[in-house]
């Protein structure tokens, strides 16, 4: 469990609630019910927790939020689901790399969540060091390379 307080979070409620309904259409849970969706492998504090680029992320949704005020004149929350994926399509062409940055980070965090490794059928947490074996490689092929000598100039 994350020792983040809600008030420490460098995204706004409000930013919050909104990136919550886009992680759903990023990544909805299964029909089946086996897969969770984006929303429930905590994002929000993955963001934090591994210092990854948050303020990025508020201006994606900064923009999902501004752009549905003058398009729509009320909130993205209150669209209906065509509307808020129209909108959603439209922004991911004009701002292709605030949306690419979103998924891609959304990306790391949904594929290194536990239950959704195993899920997959995979081992849960760090491939490294358990249980799996590094074969030694053959040192003396970086011979030629010590061999070589120094190749930079100090500073």
């Amino acid at each position: 469990m994350s020792d983040l307080i809600q008030t420490d979070h460098p995204l706004t409620e409000h930013q919050r609630a909104n990136l919550e309904i886009v992680l759903d259409m990023i990544i909805p849970a299964s029909d089946d019910g086996r897969m969770p969706s984006a929303r429930d492998v905590g994002f929000d504090v993955f963001l934090v927790e591994f210092e990854r680029d948050v303020e990025q992320i508020g201006r994606c949704l900064d923009l999902i939020e501004n752009t549905t005020g003058e398009t729509h004149n009320q909130p993205f929350a209150e669209l209906g689901a065509g509307a808020r994926q129209s909108l959603i399509e439209e922004l991911r062409h004009r701002a292709p790399e605030l949306f690419g940055h979103l998924t891609r980070e959304l990306m790391y965090c949904y594929y290194m969540d536990d239950g959704v490794l195993s899920r997959l059928g995979m081992k849960p947490g760090a491939p490294f060091p358990d249980g799996n074996t590094v074969v030694p490689g053959d040192l003396t092929l970086l011979d030629p390379v010590r061999a070589r000598g120094k190749i930079w100039r100090d500073t």
